[in-house]
Parts: structure tokens; sequence; C-alpha cells
């Protein structure tokens, strides 16, 4: 029976991970379509994890994976085929001493997606992961050797929160687009997330499009041109909140606003971050609309030097960093009223 042993959340278990993506990579080249840290050790905010590595890939072909056994051996992998789960090829590695976990699907599976927004909703909902976390160390000090029973502890829990992943992900799925952006070196995935509102820790900035007439306003910001409102949580502020007062204080507009939704960043690819930069690896900058009610008289008191009114078309042509998420949001803004 193997003993369960839950530990506070590291960063070496995202080393861990990368360098067995490396290796995996190598052995299925040919099938392989994807690859991806899931499960607890990849959550930052779950806290405390089992020190095992999941790993979701998936492949073109899942009948082919099995002529990669021998492999999968060679590098301390048992081969356990579907394990209880149809369409499934599980291998995990360390026997008594579990180090890793890899499951591997067909493209087009439904437990794909499923692990993919259980990981995301715990990163957007910290509450929740940190609640998933207080029960692993839990159950872990009321089962220390028997690792079943720990399973069995926190299965009505997790199967919890798949179906609140499930109905998150269905919430949001409206449309998604994804770019690449490079601002200043540090090269980052961007993704929208139509309709959703992370948890305060998790934003970076809040930012948004104020209309008057079907004309979209823009303010000519002193470090960076023409842009749309936006910037940094005060104390005390909601979201909401921030985005008025950077609406006044760089256009001098007040107005009625709706949530858009967020745009999520993430620094995985980033060279450039580390443990010690002030912006969390997945962080969100929350995006409103704005209907212009009043229009005060412009005094470039703040970070503004001028204010303009175009159409909304006309954004890319100002906007010196206008890219494909952008664009996304400008069209579901337009449609917000």
């Amino acid at each position: 029976m193997r003993k369960t042993l839950i530990l506070p959340w590291t960063t070496e278990w995202e080393k861990l991970y990368h360098k067995e993506e490396k290796v995996l990579k190598e052995v299925f080249t040919d099938e392989l379509i994807d690859i991806f840290h899931i499960g607890s050790t990849s959550i930052p905010p779950v806290s405390y994890a089992k020190p095992i590595i999941d790993i979701l890939i998936v492949v073109k072909n899942i009948a082919a994976v099995d002529l990669y056994n021998n492999k999968m051996r060679a590098m301390g992998y048992e081969p356990r085929g579907e394990f209880g789960i149809p369409g499934r090829r599980y291998f995990p590695k360390g026997k008594g001493n579990r180090t890793h976990h890899v499951h591997i699907f067909q493209a087009g599976h439904e437990a794909i997606q499923t692990h993919l927004d259980f990981k995301e909703f715990l990163i957007a909902h910290p509450l929740e992961a940190e609640k998933y976390g207080d029960l692993k160390r839990k159950l872990a000090k009321q089962f220390p050797h028997d690792t079943h029973q720990y399973q069995d502890g926190k299965e009505q829990f997790v199967n919890e929160l798949v179906e609140k992943a499930k109905a998150w992900r269905s919430n949001n799925s409206i449309q998604t687009t994804t770019t690449h952006v490079d601002w200043g070196g540090h090269k980052l995935k961007l993704t929208w997330k139509p309709g959703l509102l992370p948890e305060n820790d998790l934003i970076t900035s809040v930012h948004g499009f104020c209309f008057e007439d079907e004309k979209l306003m823009m303010v000519d910001l002193n470090d960076r041109g023409w842009d749309f409102p936006g910037g940094h949580i005060e104390v005390g502020e909601t979201t909401e909140d921030c985005f008025r007062r950077e609406a006044m204080e760089e256009g001098y507009v007040e107005g009625e606003c709706q949530l858009l939704g967020a745009i999520e960043i993430d620094h995985n690819e980033n060279p450039l971050w580390n443990e010690q930069s002030p912006y969390p690896k997945i962080g969100y900058q929350v995006f409103y609309r704005m209907n212009i009610s009043r229009k005060y008289h412009f005094d470039a008191e703040f970070e503004s030097s001028r204010r303009i009114f175009i159409r909304p078309e006309e954004a890319s042509k100002y906007h010196k960093g206008w890219h494909a998420v952008f664009e996304e949001i400008l069209q579901v803004a337009g449609r917000a009223y």
C-alpha cells in the first residue's frame, strides 16, 4: 500500500514537468499533437499536492500508443492500458515511490477538455483551489498509509469541482481568440475569456472601451501613444471602480459600465519571467465597456495629453500594439449595447 504524502506547492514541480515533457516529446514525436502539465502540481493556488507530476498527452491515434510501450518501460514507466478509463493509455512511473503519471488520449476525447477545464477553473478561482488543498491535507493526515482511502475521500469534492469547471467553461466559451505578443522581450500568450472576472489577486490591470454616439474614445498617453483607458487597481477598489477612475483621469468621461471579460496573460513561454516578477505566471487584464453619459473638459492633468473620438474600425491605425485579441474585444464591446 502506497503512503499518502502531501507537500507544499513548489516551482520545482514545473521544472520536473518541463524536463519530462522534453523527453516524452522525443518518444511520441510521430503521434504527438499536444502535451500539458495537469493536476495539482500544475496549479499554484492549490498550495498542497502529492509530489507526482501528472502529464496529459494528446495523440493522433490512441491504438498506436501501444507501439511505444517498450520505450516507456525503458524510461521507467509501466504501461497500464486504459486502466479504467475507455480510450486512455495510462503510464505511472516510480512504482512504490510514484513520481509521474502520464495520461494519453486521442484528439477529440472528452477527458482532454475535462482535465484542462479543471486546471483553468482552479487557477482562475484560487479560493476553490485553496479548499481543495485543505481537503488534501486533511485526508492525508486521516489516511497516511492508505492512498486508496485518500482518493475515495476526495472523490465527491473533485466531482463537484469538475461540474463547476464545466459550467464555468460553458459560460465563458462564447468565443475565444488567442495570440502571441512580444512586449519588450517578454513573450506572452494572450487569450480572450468572455465574461470572466477572475479573483483580484490574479488581475494585473483593468481597461476598457468608451463609446459616445457609436464613436470610440482614444487617449494619447504620455508613455505609449494612443490607447484606451486603463491601469492598476488601487487599494479598496473593485475592478469597475478602477476602470471608472481611469476613464475619468485619462479621458475625463463618466458613464454606465458593463463587464466584457478578461485577457488571460500566460507567461509560461516567457524567458524573462521568474518568481520575483511583479506579475503572476498566469494573470488577467479585465475589460469593460463604458457608454459615456457625461464628457468633461479635457484638462490633461494626469497621464494623457489628448483625447479623440473615432470610428471603432480605425482603432488599429492609432494603437501601436493592436492585435487579434483587442480586435475581438472591440467587437464584443460593439455588441454589448
